[in-house]
């Protein structure tokens, strides 16, 4: 149970972790070359909040995941 509760957390970080370097890669950019993103009809931040949406549905899927693994895992470990 351990060592699923340690792999879960790692690729919930990932996931995490991924989401605030595309943030901050994100707003760097805008920072260092506004001019790509003043001819867009969308705000420069719509990627970021498409972004978020995608992510949160990736970790919703994990934590879905993580839950029915420790389900299934506790109840094998009664039998």
């Amino acid at each position: 149970m351990k060592k699923l509760d340690k792999i879960m957390a790692v690729v919930m970080s990932l996931t995490g972790a991924y989401f605030l370097g595309f943030v901050i890669w994100q707003a760097y950019d805008h920072g260092v070359h506004p001019e790509r993103y003043v001819t867009q009809s969308a705000p420069w931040y719509l990627s970021i909040e498409i972004n978020a949406l995608i992510t949160a549905g990736v970790m919703a899927v994990e934590m879905i995941l993580y839950i029915l693994l420790r389900r299934f895992a506790e109840k094998r470990g009664k039998k």
